[in-house]
């Protein structure tokens, strides 16, 4: 998908919206057409249409954001659906299950975090959320998940040597 400075983005906004003025010099109006302009055509091609919402981006199931211009000529964006997403953590030696945990920004994330062979306990880099279950019990916490990017789990009590290789990923999009 191609992508527009904002500024270029205000000049076709600008654009759209003069196409809609009525000629100062005719003393008719002319009823709207049917028909989509050059320019219409152009703007949908890259994402952006008049009046109604399109998908934004590319992927199969997920919640898209989408963009479209109304008449005033804003470009305006819909919030993505925010949603629970409980994850069942758990930690063994030298290993997370899952690895990855992807969710989608503003989503509330609900995590139940279990030790199954010995202690472990766990923090998520960039969100100040840690906890440290004790074998077979279940801690949880939930958060939501506010901020973009990729941030690494790891586990912060010694289990051997194979600690420090001990991570897993939150991946919010």
């Amino acid at each position: 998908m191609k992508k527009f400075t904002p500024l270029a983005l205000m000049a076709m906004v600008l654009v759209l919206t003069g196409a809609r003025c009525s000629n100062p010099f005719s003393n008719q109006q002319q009823p709207p057409t049917q028909e989509k302009t050059e320019l219409q055509k152009n703007l949908e091609e890259i994402g952006i249409y008049e009046n109604e919402t399109a998908p934004v981006g590319e992927g199969i199931g997920q919640q898209e954001q989408r963009q479209f211009v109304d008449l005033s000529g804003e470009l305006t964006t819909t919030p993505q659906e925010t949603k629970t997403v409980v994850v069942n953590l758990e930690m063994k030696s030298f290993e997370f299950f899952p690895s990855e945990i992807v969710v989608n920004q503003g989503d509330t994330l609900i995590i139940n975090a279990t030790s199954i062979d010995q202690p472990h306990g766990y923090t998520i880099e960039g969100y100040n959320i840690s906890a440290r279950p004790a074998v077979g019990e279940v801690v949880t916490q939930e958060f939501v998940a506010d901020k973009v990017g990729r941030f690494t789990i790891r586990c912060i009590v010694y289990c051997g040597d194979g600690h420090q290789e001990m991570t897993a990923t939150l991946i919010v999009q």
